[in-house]
């Protein structure tokens, strides 16, 4: 019996329904709301800034799952449109526990709030987490490469 081997990249779902629906509502978080194509642009900033920082198909991307951050959405897909692997995190860790699972998963990225990263690349001992600012409050930070 043929089979097909055709798989999609999730993030691909994004840029199909952005073509189709461009001006609809594809997101809703809180009183806010998304339109599609307003989803993949923030998707593709988001992957071009970490592809930018030597991010590749296979890397592993380190998000601490944030409550009540839309981010994690656009990361997630970012990950997805790489081909990178998304690694997420609960944020409540602490910042010894979060640098261990960036060196075990060997997470290459890094992406985070505020001054976290700073005390995750203290005591990620050697394998340190690179970081500058994306725009906002978000942080993306890049290992450098073996």
């Amino acid at each position: 019996m043929p089979m097909s081997r055709r798989v999609m990249n999730l993030a691909h779902l994004l840029t199909q329904n952005a073509r189709r629906h461009g001006d609809r509502v594809g997101f809703f978080w809180g009183d806010r709301s998304w339109t599609w194509r307003e989803i993949d642009g923030h998707v593709s900033a988001l992957a071009a800034a970490l592809a930018g920082r030597g991010i590749v198909k296979g890397d592993r991307i380190l998000v601490p799952l944030q409550e009540r951050r839309r981010a994690m959405f656009w990361s997630m897909f970012a990950a997805f449109r790489l081909g990178a692997v998304w690694v997420p995190t609960n944020f409540r860790l602490m910042p010894d526990e979060v640098a261990w699972l960036a060196i075990a998963s060997g997470a290459r990225a890094f992406l985070c709030h505020g001054d976290f990263p700073r005390a995750c690349r203290r005591r990620a001992r050697g394998r340190a987490l690179g970081s500058a600012s994306s725009g906002g409050s978000a942080t993306a930070g890049s290992a450098r490469r073996p």
